[in-house]
């Protein structure tokens, strides 16, 4: 059995990160600290979680669980140095538990009304509105009646949890008439956190992920990916990004509309009190310009492993945020280096997965391809199913190219049947 640190041995003479999760998302932190010579208390109610096996000690706590997560960081304050607390987890229990830990003992990183203004969609929307951010018509739905009322007016309407959620859970394209309404509206509910759904005018066009961090006030962005949903039929489920270079397609038009995605960025995230953590910004531009959907204290999904597959270890600057040590990338990078697209991995049907490749995979053609990576969120044999969420991706294909748009193109083309299988279950 693996030997933990107890709070009062030797090792315990380094300074401490608490971190509340140890799932497959948090074991590149609890790592990258551990790489910075810091000792880690990491909370999982999961004793099998992969960050486990690496954490200097772990307690089997569940990481919604504030006030015991609370007692134990005290516990540790009495034998040695909390200097900071990090959570990837983006349930809004989880990051209340964070912010928490960091308000009373004084850390850096964000604070309880950060995690108020991004989890609970109607003051989010009405913190934006309030400034003159452009955020889609909405409406606050308690039954089906008033789900009725809503689209009679406007006739389609994206729902989704009015308070906490996850990902795409609960998200869905409901139409005047639609015959799924009802169990849409019943998902969204499920899905959040006090019974309420968001019914929001749908607004067609090109979506874009602003990513990066906020540290004592000052906005860096480390990327802004063009996003891609499987569309209405699979609820907006995430397809994939696209981010790095332009290539061929640089032009004024485009450059213009990275400036205004930067500028909005900064606007959003002073709306929204975020510092001292990252921060996701969903941004749709359309018919009326750029209009925000959606706004996390975590990086989009997945893109800390597509910015880390580019280059850039976004785990060692979330641990030096973390502190309060002075981040290492410090410049805007709207645009940068090759294209880089991630591409998630979705089965068509109900069955047993079995991968075929992992890790660094052979080129896939001669059109500029400098490096393709695959990464499982599924063990061999789970059982596996169609989309309902980003929560049923089996893994993510990561392709370097010469531009962005051809590194989305590439990784579009990959045949499923080349990375993974699904057997059918008799």
């Amino acid at each position: 059995m693996r030997q933990v640190a107890t709070l009062n041995d030797k090792n315990s003479r380094r300074p401490w990160l608490c971190i509340i999760g140890a799932s497959r998302s948090h074991l590149p932190f609890i790592e990258a600290a551990l790489h910075l010579n810091f000792n880690t208390l990491v909370f999982d109610r999961d004793g099998d979680a992969p960050g486990v096996r690496v954490a200097t000690r772990f307690e089997a706590i569940s990481t919604h669980d504030a006030d015991d997560i609370m007692s134990k960081c005290n516990e540790l304050i009495q034998h040695g140095e909390l200097l900071g607390c990090i959570t990837y987890v983006s349930d809004e229990r989880a990051l209340t538990a964070a912010a928490k830990v960091i308000e009373e003992f004084s850390l850096p990183g964000f604070k309880p009304i950060a995690v108020v203004n991004t989890s609970n969609k109607y003051r989010m929307k009405a913190c934006l509105e309030r400034e003159g951010i452009p955020t889609p018509q909405f409406g606050i739905i308690r039954s089906l009646a008033e789900l009725y009322e809503f689209l009679v007016e406007h006739k389609q309407a994206i729902i989704k949890p009015a308070f906490g959620g996850t990902g795409s859970a609960g998200v869905a394209l409901v139409f005047y008439g639609g015959q799924q309404n009802n169990q849409a509206f019943q998902r969204a509910q499920q899905e959040s956190a006090n019974d309420e759904v968001i019914a929001e005018v749908y607004t067609p066009g090109q979506e874009y992920s602003i990513d990066g961090y906020v540290q004592r006030g000052r906005i860096t962005v480390l990327g802004i990916a063009h996003k891609f949903t499987l569309g209405p039929k699979h609820h907006f489920v995430i397809n994939g990004f696209a981010t790095g270079g332009l290539g061929r397609n640089a032009n004024k038009e485009y450059e213009k509309v990275l400036e205004e995605l930067i500028d909005l960025g900064y606007r959003v995230v002073a709306t929204l009190e975020i510092d001292d953590s990252f921060f996701s910004i969903d941004v749709v531009s359309g018919e009326q310009g750029l209009v925000v959907v959606d706004v996390g204290l975590l990086l989009d999904a997945k893109i800390d492993r597509l910015l880390y597959f580019s280059g850039l270890d976004v785990y060692e600057l979330r641990c030096r945020l973390a502190i309060g040590e002075k981040a290492t990338v410090y410049q805007n990078r709207a645009v940068f280096g090759s294209g880089y697209a991630l591409r998630f991995l979705y089965s068509s049907k109900y069955g047993k997965f079995h991968p075929v490749q992992e890790g660094m995979i052979n080129g896939m053609g001669d059109t500029g391809v400098c490096r393709t990576r695959v990464e499982w969120n599924r063990q061999a044999g789970e059982v596996v199913a169609p989309p309902e969420s980003l929560a049923d991706t089996v893994g993510w294909l990561m392709v370097e190219a010469s531009d962005r748009f051809a590194a989305w193109e590439l990784a579009s083309e990959q045949r499923l049947s080349n990375l993974f299988s699904v057997e059918a279950i008799q």
